[in-house]
């Protein structure tokens, strides 16, 4: 199966240690080599192209300053694996 690359937070540790536990027990097919993340976009760009778009990305957030968000809900994309 060739790569993939997504853009995805992944929330601190505080955050994951409530939602593994949620993880492990709902999501039993879940990869348990990742972390709870939420994804942004997938599929990105080629793995090829990676360290590009990681410098691109860098560049265009290096304005933003940090900010708090709120998740209301969880779920996962259909037929994602």
């Amino acid at each position: 199966m060739p790569l993939r690359t997504s853009i995805t937070i992944v929330p601190p540790h505080g955050v994951q240690a409530v939602a593994v536990p949620l993880l492990r027990r709902y999501a039993y097919d879940f990869p348990r080599r990742l972390p709870a993340h939420i994804t942004l976009l997938y599929p990105f760009v080629p793995v090829d192209d990676l360290a590009a778009a990681t410098d691109t990305l860098r560049a265009l957030g290096a304005g933003v300053a940090p900010f708090e968000m709120t998740v209301a809900g969880y779920g996962q994309f259909p037929l994602v694996t």
